[in-house]
């Protein structure tokens, strides 16, 4: 097994250590058909970025004396938790309730807590590629520009965390039967954000069709090297690295 090289996200991990939570406005206007659907989705996403700190913990036996490993690991959670914060004042600006308990980020925290430290990284995974898509489909098309400012700086942090993920795996060798198992976990993942989230999905104009194609994009990616992260680092304006909006303004001519 090759040794992750982790002194290399070391350093943007540190300085983004102490960013400030995003700001957002005491209320949010979108429109009616949208505020219900959309309070349901972030609510769960909220639920689903709630860092664990047993991860961490068991981080540090997987280490192999890799002290940037655990330091990184350690920054990579708690910047899930900020996201978890950033979410739930979203959700409080649109005048929804606080709530943690989501049936389907719950059922995820239950998997990762049964699993051993390396199947726990690729349910993980699989939940930052679906959340980036997550984030993605409200910056391109949710009219609350408040809104689509915190999410698209959400998106960046969760692509980078994405890019960790794959060195990762690529120190493990990335062995076919880990291929699958994140093509697996992360079908499973879209599935049950495809279901639970319809009714947001059918707001936004976005088919089923175009969300799987897009998590299994980011699925099958080859690793990124470090000028490409620093590309994937420009979120905006509907785009992510030359990436099409999706649903109706998206050049992706796709139909449920």
């Amino acid at each position: 097994m090759k040794t992750m090289n982790s002194s290399r996200f070391l350093p943007t991990f540190v300085s983004n250590e102490h960013r400030p939570d995003s700001q957002v406005p005491a209320s949010l206007v979108v429109p009616e058909a949208l505020r219900a659907p959309l309070i349901d989705a972030l609510l769960t996403f909220q639920a689903g970025e709630t860092g664990e700190g047993r991860i961490v913990a068991e981080a540090v036996r997987h280490a192999r004396g890799d002290a940037d490993f655990v330091t990184t690991m350690r920054l990579y959670i708690a910047e899930e938790g900020r996201h978890a914060r950033e979410l739930g004042k979203l959700v409080r600006a649109l005048g929804g309730p606080v709530r943690t308990d989501v049936r389907t980020a719950n059922a995820f925290r239950q998997v990762r807590r049964l699993i051993g430290f390396r199947t726990k990284m690729l349910v993980l995974a699989a939940a930052e590629i679906v959340g980036i898509v997550f984030y993605e489909l409200l910056a391109d098309h949710v009219p609350c520009p408040p809104l689509c400012a915190v999410v698209r700086r959400i998106a960046k942090e969760e692509y980078r965390h994405l890019h960790y993920q794959q060195a990762y795996f690529a120190s493990l060798g990335w062995p076919l039967g880990a291929r699958l198992a994140l093509e697996a976990a992360t079908l499973a993942a879209t599935a049950a954000f495809v279901w639970d989230q319809r009714a947001l999905l059918g707001v936004l104009g976005v088919s089923s069709r175009q969300v799987f194609q897009r998590t299994r994009d980011l699925c099958t990616a080859p690793e990124s090297s470090d000028a490409e992260l620093a590309t994937m680092q420009s979120i905006g304006n509907g785009e992510v690295a030359g990436r099409p909006a999706l649903g109706r303004s998206a050049t992706l001519n796709m139909s449920v």
